[in-house]
């Protein structure tokens, strides 16, 4: 199962989420100029997909966690 992003979940699905077994990951990333071969928001994408794997390594290896 994918990870829940928090952006597109509804305040009853963060609510009824396990306190003692939920973790979320908020990612930090620079908007700035990478010449004109990469994305301005280069960064940005780099954390969400870190953060992404990271999530779904956390639920892989300790299922009772979301």
């Amino acid at each position: 199962m994918p990870p829940l992003e928090f952006e597109h979940a509804t305040a009853a699905e963060i609510e009824a989420l396990p306190r003692e077994s939920s973790l979320f990951i908020f990612t930090v990333g620079a908007f700035e100029d990478h010449g004109p071969h990469l994305p301005v928001a280069m960064k940005v994408i780099e954390a969400r997909s870190l953060a992404t794997r990271t999530a779904e390594f956390i639920e892989r290896e300790m299922p009772s966690w979301r």
